[in-house]
This record gives structure tokens, C-alpha cells and sequence, in this order.
């Protein structure tokens, strides 16, 4: 209040400080604005901060004073950004294809602005959801939080769910012993979003796309008339052939195959997965806004089954696969197209070209500098080379993908 007074402001604002174990603080900053962090406040202070925020710019005097404010619990936010922790926290921009949130509650509070089929732009903050959550004690607002990241589903951009979800469950952030320094201790290979999918979610998939290859060849069939023409069959069936359909899925550095052979009590399931073979009956129920249930070998599992195209992406509890479904029937283009060495990370705008064609360049010299989100990002030439041709000039605008500079390496003079 005295940092307000002292330059004569009146309406809501931030100060940040920092605070030392000894209680002693250090003053840092104050905005002029409510925080990004304020539901943190308003969940353990039961008060709506924005109520009051308009309430005193039209006048009105504050509703409580200090000494009638009292914290109750404990509160935890996570900011879930378009960003790829697996590449150096870069914005990752693009379009909402899915988008779902644990249930709001009095513990369970999340602000968005954005909806499935929106997109997250190179221009702005990459922010899509607030999550914040409250509980009576640390640890099991900790938990609580853990538990609503498992329910937060993105596809489209990458996001940072799988790092918060291990930031949150790290010993250290668990214990309290929490400095600006932690996330530069991490090791960044043990937090890596492993998306690869395992035998639960390619299963869930398989019974998934097959459950919607039938519902499609019934519509098929009552809109031609002839519901007993054998051609109108959703089974499957094949002439002097046990009925299956054959699944081939693939993502990076790795693929399998799926067998799915109708059965009495619904389909027996052949993968082919990391050089074995896993055999299990399935019965499948598929519920509501593509949620799967399943008893796979006697046991239950179930999740979610995005298939957009030949995408896929399957959310079983914490964790989240995206792979492909490999049908030639589907699919455009091939395995032989050579991706670009000098290809933009993310959208961006150029702000700097170091090169024009012909020069030559050493290793690690920095040829073309992108932004985007207010952060810069160097394309750098990892060998001594020649540059041929430059694409783009300061204040383009780029997309993900999109060639920046031709290069040929030079062979070092023996």
C-alpha cells in the first residue's frame, strides 16, 4: 500500500518481491494490474479480486479492510502454454483440434479464453488455460493439482502438461524446497514427453477406429435399402477368411501392427509391438465425445480417442500418445520427402539476416534470427558451409517448416 501511495496510485495493483528464509524482502517490482497469478489469492481468500477492481474505479471504497482478510488452504496455479519443454521451451503456435479441462469445482478453477478449432498465435503470449486448484494443506492441494493436469487435453500444439505434472510430483517442489534455480537442476531428459503409444492405447485406438469403420458401413447401408446385402456387413467378413482387419500405426522411431478378429463377446486383438506379440480379448464400450472402455485381457482400461485424419491421439490417464495411422487409403505423400536443414522451429517474424548467397560461414555462426512470443531464435550453421540462397528477408513473416537458407557443407582443406 505505501509503494501505491508513494506515487499516487489508486485502483488494484501488484507488487512482487522476493522473500528470504530469514523474512527479510526484497522489493522487485509493482504492476499496475492484477496478476496472472490472482486466482491463487482469490481461491485462498475467498474474495473476487476483479469485483473489487471495478468497484474502485467506479468510486466505490473497498468492501474490507486488511484486518478483516484472512488466508484459508492452499492454492497452486500452472500456466498450460503452446510451448515444447523437449525443445527449449519454444512457443509451439498452431491450431486447436481438441481441447477438454477437468470438471470446474470449488477446488478446481480454470480460466480460458480459447475453444477446440481456435488457434494459438506466433503474436501474443502463449498462454491457453489458466489451472489453479485449492485444498486444506499443501500436500494435497499438490495432489489435487497433479490429478487436474491428468485431465487436461490438448491436441494440436504441444504443450507443457507433461513437464508441469513432473514439476509438481519432483521431490524437491514436494518438500518445498523450491528457489528460482530449481527448473535449471532439472535434467531435461527426465522430463521429456515420451508421446509414443503403448499396447493399452493402441488397443483403445484400434477398437476405436474399427467401432467407427461399422457405425459408418451401417449409415451405409440403411441409406442404400438393402440392410441384408452381405456388401452392407459391418463385421468385416471376408470370402474363405477368418473376418479381421489389419491396423498399422507408426510415430517416430517406432511402429506397429494390430489385428482386430470380430469374437462372441467382441474382438480378439494380435499386436505386434516392439518385436513381440500380445495377444488379448476385448470388449469394448464407446462412450460419449470419444471416450473408450475397454476390458483388455480381463482388466480395465480406459481413455480418450482423438482421430483427426490419419492423427491419433489417445489420453489414458497421465499420460498422452500421438501416432499414426499408416492407410495408404489416407495418407498423401511418403516416407521419401527429405525434410529442410535449415526449416523454422515455429511461426515467427524475422528480425535479423547475418548472410546473402555465396557467403561462406563457420560452424556455429548465426545465419538468421527468428522471433516469436517475445522470444529470439537463432538458426545457426552447424558446419563450416556456403550459404546458396536466403528466402527470406528482415520482417517476413515465416511459418513452421518453411525453408530459411540453402546451404551446402564445405570439406575442410586437407
Amino acid at each position: 500500500m505505501a509503494a501505491a501511495k508513494a506515487v499516487g496510485y489508486e485502483n488494484a495493483g501488484t507488487v512482487e518481491f522476493l522473500l528470504a528464509a530469514d523474512g527479510s524482502f526484497y522489493f522487485m517490482e509493482m504492476n499496475t494490474r492484477l496478476q496472472v497469478e490472482h486466482p491463487v489469492t482469490e481461491m485462498i481468500t475467498g474474495l473476487d479480486l476483479v469485483e473489487w477492481q471495478f468497484r474502485v474505479a467506479a468510486g466505490e471504497r473497498l468492501p474490507l479492510g486488511q484486518d478483516d482478510l484472512a488466508i484459508k488452504g492452499h492454492a497452486f496455479e500452472a500456466r498450460i502454454y503452446a510451448e515444447d519443454p523437449d525443445n527449449g521451451f519454444l512457443p509451439a503456435p498452431g491450431k486447436i483440434r481438441h481441447l477438454a479441462f477437468p470438471p470446474a469445482t470449488a477446488n478446481v478453477r480454470i480460466d480460458t479464453g480459447v475453444a477446440a478449432g481456435g488457434e494459438v498465435s506466433s503474436f501474443y503470449d502463449p498462454m491457453i488455460a489458466k489451472l489453479a486448484v485449492w485444498d486444506e494443506t499443501r500436500d494435497a492441494a499438490r495432489r489435487r493439482m497433479a490429478d487436474a493436469l491428468d485431465a487436461v487435453e490438448v491436441v494440436g500444439p504441444t504443450v507443457n502438461r507433461r513437464f508441469l505434472k513432473f514439476l509438481i510430483e519432483h521431490p524437491d517442489f514436494a518438500a518445498g524446497d523450491v528457489d528460482t534455480g530449481l527448473i535449471d537442476r532439472l535434467t531435461p531428459s527426465d522430463f521429456a514427453d515420451d508421446r509414443s503409444p503403448d499396447a493399452d492405447a493402441l488397443a483403445l485406438a484400434s477398437l476405436a477406429i474399427v467401432a467407427d469403420r461399422a457405425h459408418a458401413a451401417r449409415q451405409t447401408a440403411a441409406r442404400r435399402g438393402d440392410p441384408f446385402s452381405p456388401w452392407a456387413s459391418s463385421s468385416c467378413w471376408r470370402v474363405n477368411d477368418v473376418a479381421h482387419q489389419d491396423l498399422r500405426f507408426r510415430w517416430p522411431g517406432g511402429e506397429a501392427a494390430v489385428a482386430v478378429t470380430p469374437c462372441k463377446d467382441g474382438h480378439h486383438l494380435h499386436i505386434d509391438l516392439n518385436g513381440g506379440a500380445l495377444e488379448c480379448d476385448a470388449t469394448c464400450e464407446t462412450m460419449t465425445e470419444a471416450m473408450v472402455s475397454a476390458m483388455l485381457a480381463g482388466e480395465k482400461r480406459q481413455g480418450r480417442v482423438i482421430v483427426r485424419g490419419t492423427e491419433i491421439t489417445v489420453f489414458a490417464g497421465a499420460k498422452a500418445s500421438h501416432f499414426e495411422l499408416a492407410d495408404p487409403a489416407l495418407m498423401a505423400g511418403g516416407d521419401d520427402a527429405e525434410a529442410p536443414v535449415f526449416a523454422a522451429p515455429m511461426p515467427g517474424k524475422v528480425v535479423a539476416v547475418n548472410v546473402k548467397a555465396g557467403d561462406e560461414v563457420g560452424a556455429g555462426m548465426t545465419l538468421i534470427v527468428l522471433e516469436a512470443m517475445k522470444m529470439e531464435h537463432a538458426i545457426k550453421a552447424p558446419v563450416d558451409g556456403r550459404v546458396t540462397a536466403v528466402h527470406y528477408g528482415v520482417g517476413d513473416q515465416v511459418e513452421e517448416g518453411r525453408d530459411l537458407i540453402a546451404f551446402e557443407a564445405v570439406e575442410p582443406e586437407a
